[in-house]
């Protein structure tokens, strides 16, 4: 199983929405084959992740929205990007390393050793992903969010 990401962000603080935004139908797809989809979908504040988990796969994933959007949102889809990650564990949230490449979540247990999950075990664990904290780009700097 693979994690992708749909995200909504304003690209200028000084125009965000002051009232809930609300998408009547957000689809995301992979080769015109729907993998995931989700309506009524409020936005309260910004930037505003959601994580889906859908089956290993390679091509570009994509989405569309319906309904009135606003004209200064700007969202973006795709797989879930090598970074930092604030997770909600059954202990609380704790703060977890993915490396997209080899799709392994690193865990530093209570004696700081580090152990490795692959997603099936993280989904197993009843773990969830509330936002990505630092996310790492070739030949740039890290971007914080």
């Amino acid at each position: 199983m693979q994690i992708i990401y749909f995200k909504v962000e304003c690209l200028f603080p000084e125009l965000l929405p002051s009232s809930t935004v609300t998408l009547k139908e957000v689809v995301l797809t992979r080769e015109n084959e729907v993998t995931s989809t989700f309506s009524n979908l409020k936005i309260n504040s910004l930037p505003f992740y959601s994580f889906h988990l859908v089956p290993v796969g390679f091509r570009k994933i994509e989405h569309l929205i319906k309904g009135e959007p606003g004209k200064h949102l700007q969202f973006s889809s795709g797989y879930l990007q090598s970074g930092e990650y604030r997770v909600e564990t059954p202990n609380g949230e704790k703060v977890l390393g993915y490396d997209a490449l080899t799709a392994l979540w690193r865990l530093a247990d209570e004696n700081d050793e580090e152990r490795y999950l692959t997603t099936n075990e993280f989904i197993s664990r009843d773990f969830s992903i509330i936002r990505p904290i630092k996310l790492v780009y070739r030949n740039r700097r890290d971007i914080t969010c």
